[in-house]
């Protein structure tokens, strides 16, 4: 409850537009919430959507005519296209008790990763297989960001049956290349796992999936008359 009159949240600017940002580079704004009103504004919990992180309010408790900050940060390494997040405020001014800031733009990407998704399929149980990934340098030749040379920092994965060495690429194009090789070691059944790569540029995610078959296979495993 507040006395001594009412508080009324002001907001300048509740959508901020980024414009087009490289992926991995991070977004940063501070939105500025005023009281216009005649008793004190609380500002209470803040909550955000995935892939942005806010600061506390610089000022919980706003006198009228003062004004409280709150920064965000959109991490904007594994996203790529339009993106939006938004961050809700919650306060005591009766006609704003949820305050919905929105952050966005368009996020491209520096590295991309072909195919993004490797799919070994059915494999006999002791049987070596092999896929190549090729990555791709986005940025080569475009501006300040360019500069660096793309290079492989590291790669790794959680399964120790599956082996990825990164090579050059033999088509003159910048980027790299992958060599992903499912080892006989790995064991019967479904399996999956996630390769991240860390580049000069900025990280990518890859994932591998399949299944490991023995002799005899079973289809369908399961069979309901419902």
């Amino acid at each position: 409850a507040t006395t001594g009159g009412t508080p009324k949240a002001e907001v300048g600017d509740k959508i901020y537009d980024f414009g087009t940002v490289l992926n991995a580079v991070p977004v940063a704004h501070v939105f500025k919430i005023r009281n216009a009103g005649t008793g004190t504004l609380l500002i209470g919990g803040v909550q955000t959507s995935c892939g942005c992180t806010a600061a506390k309010p610089t000022r919980t408790e706003v006198g009228p005519g003062e004004e409280s900050q709150i920064a965000v940060t959109f991490d904007t390494r594994f996203d790529k296209g339009p993106a939006t997040r938004t961050i809700t405020v919650f306060t005591n001014d009766p006609k704003a008790q949820k305050i919905v800031l929105t952050i966005k733009g368009d996020v491209k990407v520096q590295v991309e990763a072909a195919p993004a998704q490797v799919a070994f399929g059915d494999v006999k149980h002791g049987v070596e297989q092999t896929r190549q990934v090729l990555l791709t340098d986005l940025v080569a030749g475009q501006g300040a960001a360019s500069q660096t040379e793309f290079k492989v920092q590291s790669v790794t994965n959680a399964s120790p049956n599956i082996k990825v060495e990164p090579a050059a690429r033999t088509d003159g194009k910048p980027g790299a290349a992958l060599t992903i090789t499912l080892l006989k070691t790995m064991p019967l059944g479904a399996f999956d796992d996630t390769i991240k790569v860390a580049t000069s540029r900025a990280p990518v995610d890859i994932t591998v999936f399949g299944t490991v078959q023995g002799d005899i296979t079973v289809k369908p495993a399961q069979v309901s008359f419902g």
